[in-house]
């Protein structure tokens, strides 16, 4: 993957938007001057330090990998618990088909979960409408 200024600069800015911060709240969470982070975000620095990158990325709650090659989506809540990631990192260990069967099993635990809410004028809010 190639690296490009303008494709991170645009990331950056969207987790900014996301996370509703402004240049002075990532400074302040990331230790890295306002100076600094106005710099990046007005594309004046185009080759910033990584580490730099990396602080502004914790302070935004932004995975690095996604803000400079695209290989993950920015989430609101990328924080995992440590269940979470361990849970994650046992279904890593699992074949591909295994893998399938985890997700239908989470995907029927989900609809059957929602099942029980309706909608505000008493209709289920997954049955099938026509037209």
């Amino acid at each position: 993957m190639v690296f490009s200024f303008d494709v991170l600069l645009s990331r950056l800015q969207e987790a900014k938007v996301l996370k509703k911060m402004r240049i002075e709240d990532i400074s302040k969470k990331s230790n890295v001057p306002v100076g600094t982070i106005s710099k990046i975000f007005a594309g004046i620095t185009t080759d910033p330090k990584i580490g730099t990158l990396i602080a502004i990325a914790d302070a935004l709650d932004a995975n690095i990998d996604y803000l400079i090659y695209g290989k993950r989506e920015i989430n609101a809540d990328t924080t995992f618990s440590e269940k979470e990631c361990t849970i994650i990192k046992k279904y890593r260990q699992l074949t591909a088909e295994q893998q399938g069967a985890i997700e239908n099993s989470i995907d029927y635990y989900i609809k059957a979960n929602k099942k029980d809410e309706i909608t505000e004028n008493g209709e289920d809010p997954f049955e099938n409408k026509v037209g």
